[in-house]
């Protein structure tokens, strides 16, 4: 799950498409906000207007600003977010900090530090399997 928006530009659904790309099994990519479907990097993309708690997967990576639901949906699976600052949410198996030096853990939480690419793909599916 990536915001979307036009507002909001394509970066959270290009770091989330870096890792879809490089995750060696099947994702749902669902673009928040999106006013219509779309591919991005290879993948393909579905709007998603409904509230977050909605969501339903076996794990999840979220990406964005607008999502006040994240430890809601952490609490019944397993979930990776990208973090760029502020209050990591309660939960979250995987914070993925892109900025460089940034390291952030909360309530055992696994941490990946700037790298990206299918590290971080394998950190994710691993965090949320493990």
């Amino acid at each position: 799950m990536a915001d979307a928006a036009p507002a909001v530009g394509m970066g959270h659904v290009s770091r989330c498409s870096a890792l879809a790309a490089a995750y060696d099994g099947p994702a749902r990519c669902l673009a928040y906000d999106a006013p219509g479907p779309f591919e991005r990097d290879g993948v393909a993309w579905e709007p998603w207007n409904g509230p977050l708690s909605a969501l339903r997967a076996e794990l999840a990576v979220i990406d964005g600003y607008r999502f006040e639901a994240v430890a809601d949906v952490a609490a019944r699976l397993p979930v990776a977010i990208f973090h760029d600052g502020g209050p990591v949410p309660a939960n979250v198996a995987l914070v993925i900090a892109p900025i460089a030096g940034e390291e952030t853990t909360q309530g055992g939480g696994a941490s990946a530090a700037a790298g990206g690419g299918a590290g971080a793909a394998g950190a994710a599916a691993g965090a949320a399997a493990g």
